[in-house]
């Protein structure tokens, strides 16, 4: 198990799906992926036997049509907002009462596999699946009907509209939910887990002090990996979230900021007493692997081609 609280503990365990370590960059104006398309249900079969058809799609902005960009800045509406509050967890998630929650914090790159290693570790630090409200971007963003409509007209036009995340995230009106969904599951007592690319410190040091206050139980985890393989799949996120995931400015600002935040929760730990654990992992191959905060420095201060190097070779060893 990765993220046993259990003082000690080095064991890890996730699963990642090996890629090419030859993935192109991104044009910011325009380019091609190759990624799966989005299955309907006559197709799940052969997805899940691996023979999905990939298919070429365009990288394209300023494309979408003037009547879906007006559903893109409409704010949520209360039936997008009561699928949210339960899809989350709001709704459902027990309250610790008569003792303290726990707020589990997984920090790292877009495409680092944060959501994937917060699944995985849900049994460990909230002693069962479901019993942790999820603060996760995605899970608001792909509820607004008016991003999912110019998702799928993407899609039917074999193109990627790039600028409909940055649109949609213009009108704040993701990050006022997913900050509603915090203060609530606070307030709440209730269990949370918060998937967060550490670009807004500020914002991180804010809600550290609310569940410092509201007395939470504080772990981090800590996510390196290196930047070929955020590219390669960030071509499959691009597909899925209809925004170009894979840029070299946000890995290196965000893994910038993982390690600061990583630093400053082991001083934490020393001074702090909700601040209970901090783990670090390289989650490059299929079985992430728990490393020391100097291994996780070093990494996150490796020149691009030593990154890839180290990529390349634990591909080997996976074949």
């Amino acid at each position: 198990m990765m993220g046993q609280r259990k003082e000690g503990d080095t064991s890890a365990a996730s699963t990642v799906d090996g890629q090419s370590p030859q993935s192109p960059r991104l044009s910011p104006r325009q380019s091609h992926l190759n990624v799966p398309p989005v299955p309907s249900e006559s197709e799940a079969s052969s997805e899940a036997s691996g023979e999905v058809k990939r298919r070429r799609l365009t990288v394209v902005r300023g494309q979408i049509p003037a009547e879906l960009e007006e559903l893109l800045t409409k704010p949520f509406s209360e039936e997008e907002r009561e699928h949210i509050f339960q899809s989350v967890g709001l709704t459902t998630v027990p309250q610790q009462l008569g003792k303290a929650p726990i707020a589990l914090w997984l920090f790292g790159p877009p495409a680092a596999g944060k959501t994937s290693v917060s699944e995985e570790v849900e049994e460990d630090y909230f002693g069962a699946k479901g019993f942790a409200v999820s603060i996760d971007g995605s899970h608001v963003r792909d509820s607004h009907t008016g991003f999912q409509k110019v998702l799928k007209h993407g899609f039917d036009h074999q193109m990627i509209h790039a600028d409909a995340w940055s649109k949609l995230k213009a009108t704040k009106y993701v990050e006022r939910l997913k900050e509603e969904i915090f203060q609530r599951a606070v307030q709440n007592r209730q269990n949370i887990k918060i998937c967060d690319a550490a670009q807004k410190p500020e914002r991180v040091k804010k809600m550290l002090k609310s569940l410092e206050d509201a007395d939470f139980e504080l772990h981090a985890m800590c996510l390196w990996v290196p930047e070929v393989a955020i590219r390669s799949r960030g071509q499959h996120r691009s597909a899925e979230s209809g925004r170009v995931v894979c840029c070299s400015s946000t890995y290196a600002s965000s893994s910038d900021a993982t390690l600061a935040l990583a630093k400053k929760w082991d001083e934490q730990i020393q001074t702090d007493t909700h601040y209970k654990s901090l783990v670090l992992l390289d989650n490059t191959p299929r079985q992430p692997l728990r490393i020391s905060l100097e291994e996780f420095e070093s990494r996150t201060r490796w020149l691009p081609e030593e990154a890839e190097r180290h990529y390349i070779e634990l591909l080997a060893e996976q074949d």
